[in-house]
């Protein structure tokens, strides 16, 4: 008759089988996926965030600057080709604030009113943050990017770009119209939103722009 301490010293012997090992290593290998997978959304959506309170920042500088400068501050948001990110299509990535300055003399004769200041270089979204372009997440684009501008820029340091713009005025307004029933929105995500545009991320940050005082609020 065997004692259990003699069962227990065979069992020891005979160690884990090869399925056995295979499926700890399986269940291993998914509770590090489900680990890696949970923590890079995190980090996207802390990037996504700081985007986003990045530019109402911006967003909130450009009208005070204007109002204190007693001049017009246009904010342009670029459509471009960014090696930072793993995208084959343009994205919209960044966006500049630029001074608008009178024009006198004879190239006010030939119809040029103003001339566009850079205040500050390009400033980039964190990480793999985009910009939608889908007018139902970011309104303000709709109708508003310009033809696609060839060739490089030495204000933004991008090559083959579009943009649009919205400015702000001296007086405290907007060069924004009545939205309507929709408010005006800039809507900021993760670059995996391009592949599946109708799904919305938890992680997303949608911005307001007031047409008519410029503040901006994040929601």
């Amino acid at each position: 008759m065997n004692c259990p301490q003699s069962r227990f010293r065979k069992a020891m012997h005979q160690g884990f089988t090869l399925i056995e090992l295979m499926l700890v290593l399986t269940i291993f290998i998914i509770l590090m996926m489900i680990t890696v997978s949970a923590t890079k959304r995190s980090w996207e959506a802390q990037e996504i965030k700081a985007s986003a309170l990045k530019l109402a920042h911006d967003l909130s500088i450009a009208s005070q600057t204007a109002v204190r400068l007693n001049t017009t501050v246009e904010v342009r948001f670029y459509l471009f080709y960014d090696m930072g990110i793993a995208s084959t299509q343009p994205q919209f990535r960044g966006y500049q604030l630029l001074r608008r300055d009178p024009i006198t003399g004879p190239a006010s004769a030939i119809g040029l009113k103003s001339v566009a200041v850079p205040l500050f270089e390009l400033q980039r979204f964190e990480g793999n943050t985009i910009m939608s372009s889908r007018t139902k997440y970011s309104s303000l684009v709709g109708g508003r990017v310009i033809p696609w501008q060839r060739g490089s820029d030495p204000d933004i340091g991008v090559n083959d770009y579009g943009y649009f713009a919205i400015e702000f005025r001296p007086d405290g307004t907007t060069s924004l119209e009545p939205p309507g029933r929709t408010p005006w929105t800039i809507s900021l995500g993760p670059l995996r939103w391009v592949d599946n545009p109708l799904e919305t991320p938890k992680e997303i940050q949608c911005l307001g722009i007031d047409w008519a005082t410029g503040a901006v609020r994040i929601f």
